[in-house]
């Protein structure tokens, strides 16, 4: 009886066991696509839509608070809220390349910059996962000439400081300055900002969707990246990620931002992106291509 009993259970067992394979199969069969990542490169020598005509509007970032460069180093100094109106009117519908146009929105605070690696950790990467984003300290009126914090933050991903002057200020009496705590008081440090002839590529994020038998179905771009070329000359190719950025949301700016294509045609940012009439490559570090 014992016998016959177990018998049962493990016909029964068996039975439970195919219907759950069943249901396996067809829920795993059910579901046709499949999702991987993909880091793409829009290279300014394959593909000069995003990168010209250049901008004269970049001057005026030099001259925002009205000073020259310190005498003995090429950088100009930091921006102040000085002249700020006549930054917003020189890019005001601007829409020479993509740079321009992005510039003044991560300025005023309208786009959130994310952070191209961990702010604790910079060997960890973040490939435009968008997980560290750079915000201004209380609210959406907060921007880079409101918010000291968030200027200070910013300023280390829209340009560069320049090495820190040797000369202190002098008095008076021709003496070096010297401040309250009892230390020699020296020139801020320049700064260079990334124009529009600094940025030679962007890097793209995107969802890769794929059917089942690994043919591509769609493509869907997350995050791009504008990058510095920091390449010198008789040197290897060195390039700079600077930041990442919400696609979503730039396409309301993209899609009210216009450029002729090659055939002389108006057409707008986000076609231009979301038809994919750019030409990329994959994006290779360290000998692998990142997914």
């Amino acid at each position: 009886m014992t016998k016959i009993l177990n018998i049962r259970v493990g016909v029964f067992a068996t039975l439970i066991l195919s219907v759950l394979i069943s249901c396996s199969q067809t829920l795993f069969t059910s579901n046709k696509d499949y999702q991987k990542f993909d880091l793409r490169i829009i290279d300014s020598k394959k593909d000069s839509v995003l990168f010209k005509p250049y901008s004269d509007s970049w001057r005026v970032l030099k001259r925002l608070d009205g000073s020259k460069n310190y005498e003995g180093t090429k950088y100009p100094r930091t921006v102040s809220p000085e002249g700020y109106d006549n930054y917003k009117s020189k890019f005001k519908n601007n829409t020479s390349n993509l740079w321009t146009i992005l510039h003044p929105h991560i300025m005023n605070g309208s786009v959130t910059v994310y952070s191209g690696f961990n702010p604790k950790d910079p060997y960890m990467k973040d490939h435009g996962r968008l997980h560290y984003p750079i915000t201004p300290k209380d609210s959406d009126e907060q921007s880079f000439f409101s918010d000291s914090i968030y200027k200070e933050s910013l300023s280390n991903y829209l340009g560069q400081f320049g090495p820190r002057p040797d000369v202190p200020f002098s008095n008076m009496y021709g003496q070096d300055s010297v401040g309250t705590d009892g230390n020699k008081v020296y020139p801020p440090r320049g700064y260079y900002w990334y124009t529009d002839k600094d940025i030679t590529r962007y890097y793209l994020r995107e969802a890769v969707l794929l059917k089942k038998n690994g043919e591509v179905k769609k493509r869907i771009i997350e995050s791009i990246a504008p990058v510095k070329d920091m390449s010198r000359r008789d040197k290897n190719p060195d390039y700079k990620e600077l930041f990442w950025l919400d696609f979503d949301e730039l396409k309301p700016i993209l899609d009210t931002t216009y450029y002729l294509d090659h055939d002389g045609n108006v057409e707008s940012y986000l076609d231009y992106f979301e038809k994919r009439k750019f030409k990329t490559d994959s994006l290779i570090e360290d000998g692998k291509s990142i997914q």
